[in-house]
């Protein structure tokens, strides 16, 4: 995945930016186990980590991605799967901001003010990272395969 393309140059800043959302990553999934109450320490940074690691992934990813597409444009229906959450995500909060200010954060009363749950800011957020993770496994196997040729067609 860090190999350099066809082209000869390396992706350098896809690839520090994914390196950066995979240890952020690490952290906010083992953060109770170092650090019980890291938020009471530092101000926010459960939601400081979270963003890093959703921003490093997102600029890695889409960043390879863009790389891929200069050589080869099948990778454009990929790379634009892995940004529907966001587009969602804005599509959602924009709708709530607009037109229900009063509902709050997520919590299970927005189930009996029927507010559906594809405006949910944390469902989106775990479509999100189903995707990411989707698209890494495409972009690790689809550079397997033109490392090994695995998958050609014999002429």
């Amino acid at each position: 995945l860090g190999a350099p393309e066809p082209g000869g140059t390396r992706p350098r800043i896809p690839i520090v930016a994914l390196r950066t959302g995979l240890i952020c990553g690490a952290l906010l999934g083992t953060e109770r186990f170092f650090i019980f109450h890291l938020s009471d320490l530092v101000y926010k940074a459960h939601e400081l980590i979270a963003v890093l690691t959703f921003l490093g992934l997102y600029v890695g990813i889409v960043g390879l991605y863009g790389e891929r597409m200069r050589h080869d444009m099948r990778f454009v229906w990929p790379a634009l799967l892995v940004c529907v959450p966001l587009v969602a995500i804005g599509v959602g909060q924009a709708l709530l901001w607009l037109g229900q200010r009063d509902v709050g954060w997520v919590d299970v009363a927005w189930r009996e003010l029927g507010i559906p749950v594809w405006l949910s800011f944390a469902f989106w957020q775990w479509v999100a990272v189903a995707l990411l993770w989707v698209g890494l496994g495409h972009l690790l196997m689809s550079r397997l395969r033109a490392a090994t040729g695995y998958g050609r067609r014999f002429r």
